[in-house]
This record gives C-alpha cells, structure tokens and sequence, in this order.
C-alpha cells in the first residue's frame, strides 16, 4: 500500500481528519514525536547500563532577555530534569546567546516566543504562535531546531501562556490532564484504533504537538502524524 502521511488533529476527545493544524506544519523528514520526547531514555539518559539515567541529555534555553514567565517555565523544567537522573552537568538552562555549539544539543528545549531560535522556526513556517488564543501554548516537537538533535519548543501568545505549555512538559507529559491521566501512547492508541473503526487502516501513529489551555482542563488540542 502506498504510504502517505497525515496530520491528525485531536480536540479533546473527538478525532478527525482535518488538513495539517495552524500550529505546526509537516516537515519534509521525520521528526521524532512529542511522545519520544517526553519518554525514556531522552530528556535524560544513562550512560553505563544500569539502567538508572546518569546524565542530561537535554539543554534549556530561554531567550537571552527572558521574561519572568520564561524564568519560572525554564526552572520547572530544569527541576523536572534534575529529579530524574543521579547527576548532571551544568548549566542546564542557558540563554540563547550563550549557546556557542548549538549542534552539541542533544535535546534542545526553547523556551518564550522572543527565544532567538523559536523565532527562527516562526520564520521558517515550521512552528506558528499567532493563532494562540491569551493564556494558551504550544508544546511542540521540531527537527533539528540548532542542526543537531530534534527538540522541543514551549512557546505562548504571550507570557501565561508559555508558562502554562512549560508547566505541561514539566509537571505532566507524558500523561495528559494530570499525574493520573491517559498517556500520550494511549492517545495514539486510541487514534489508531478510531481510524480502523472508521475503514482506515493506519500502520502508526506519533503525537507531534499541543496546544495548552489554562481554562479547558490543560489541554485544548493536540496534533498526531499518522502514516497509512
């Protein structure tokens, strides 16, 4: 069967088959998803195979003027981070214009709308913020944002609404709605088994984005690439 790839966009709990989200837009190779990562052996990783993470993997990086809600998305991360592995390296959040081998990122995570490298991607047309409601954010997951590894961008319309896709990632993801919600795989679980229910027949499925809403139980959207 011939492959083509699709972009799912998920309100709530209703699925549908709508044309790629506003929000982030099909790359031309496969990035890795948002459930990659946010899951195991990414964010944090280990090192000499005792299967307890001895290492951060990932790099914060806020805009080199952050504002306070950056600040305050950048630390919860950073705190997420540091409880997950036996030991890290510093510094594990950096300013935009301290970044000297962006390359060198192996999970890159940017923070704030006015973070150079998220601005980049604005141009590029490969994440977009401008629809975003007040109050609302965007987690997404990006191709090689720095020229190294895939990353993560958390970015709002304005200053709630980074601080709200940053309290997501850092105190939620991989589950969703809350420390005993459904999972992201569960979600594409889901989505597959809808899509058979309904005479498609998909071979896999990956969330790539979401949209944060701090009055719609957290989440208000999220975006799937499905391949069929």
């Amino acid at each position: 069967m011939q492959s083509r790839v699709l972009l799912i966009a998920i309100l709530l709990s209703v699925f549908a088959l709508p044309a790629a989200p506003p929000h982030l837009h099909a790359d031309a190779r496969q990035t890795q998803t948002l459930t990659t990562l946010v899951g195991a052996h990414s964010l944090t990783r280990d090192t000499n195979g005792d299967n307890v993470a001895d290492t951060v993997a990932a790099r914060v990086i806020v805009p080199a003027a952050p504002s306070l809600a950056d600040v305050e998305a950048a630390t919860n991360l950073a705190a997420r981070l540091g409880y997950e592995t036996t030991a890290f390296t510093l510094p594990v959040v950096v300013r935009d214009s301290e970044v000297a081998q962006p390359a060198s990122v192996a999970v890159p995570i940017l923070i704030g709308r006015t973070n150079k490298f998220v601005r980049q991607l604005i141009d590029a047309k490969t994440v977009d913020i401008s629809s975003l409601k007040p109050g609302q954010g965007l987690v997404a997951a990006v191709a090689s944002p720095l020229g190294g590894g895939d990353g993560l961008v958390v970015a709002g319309g304005d200053d709630d609404g980074t601080l709200n896709a940053g309290i997501e990632l850092a105190a939620r993801l991989p589950r969703v709605w809350g420390m005993s919600g459904i999972t992201l795989p569960t979600v594409e679980e889901q989505a597959l088994r809808y899509l058979r229910a309904h005479g498609v027949n998909p071979s896999g499925a990956g969330v790539t984005s979401m949209i944060v809403d701090s009055d719609k139980r957290g989440v208000a959207r999220v975006a799937m690439r499905v391949t069929v």
